[in-house]
């Protein structure tokens, strides 16, 4: 399952295996590759997860945890997920 998600704290960068897909809410959807690095800014709703094809593993770290965790928030559709 892929699903939106927002973190106060922010998450700092997360390194990536295999190939996936990544979006932050109003920004295009951007092909992810083995060992890119991002980071998503504090409260930001995104999303990353497998490319239909392959399969994906992420490590993120929340550098502002005391601010929160992460909130899970709806799922992303098949739609969403191909585009």
């Amino acid at each position: 399952m892929n699903a939106l998600a927002q973190t106060s704290g922010g998450t700092a960068p997360a390194s990536y295996r295999r190939k996936g897909y990544s979006q932050e809410e109003g920004k295009p959807v951007r092909v992810i590759q083995e060992r890119d690095v991002e980071k998503v800014p504090p409260d930001v709703k995104h999303r990353h997860g497998a490319a239909p094809d392959s399969w994906l593993v992420h490590i993120s770290i929340t550098p502002n945890a005391q601010k929160g965790d992460a909130d899970w928030l709806e799922p992303v559709t098949d739609d969403e997920y191909k585009h």
